[in-house]
């Protein structure tokens, strides 16, 4: 019981890391192509 626990937790946290990785690499990609129009206008 306590095993499944700890793996729903497990899975939870890592669920939430990779969307906020995800979110961080969106974040990076939108500032990449910003500042790349910026420099090219």
């Amino acid at each position: 019981m306590k095993v499944e626990i700890a793996l729903g937790e497990i899975a939870k946290r890592n669920a939430l890391h990779k969307s906020v990785s995800a979110f961080v690499d969106l974040e990076e990609l939108l500032v990449t192509r910003f500042l790349c129009k910026t420099i090219l206008v």
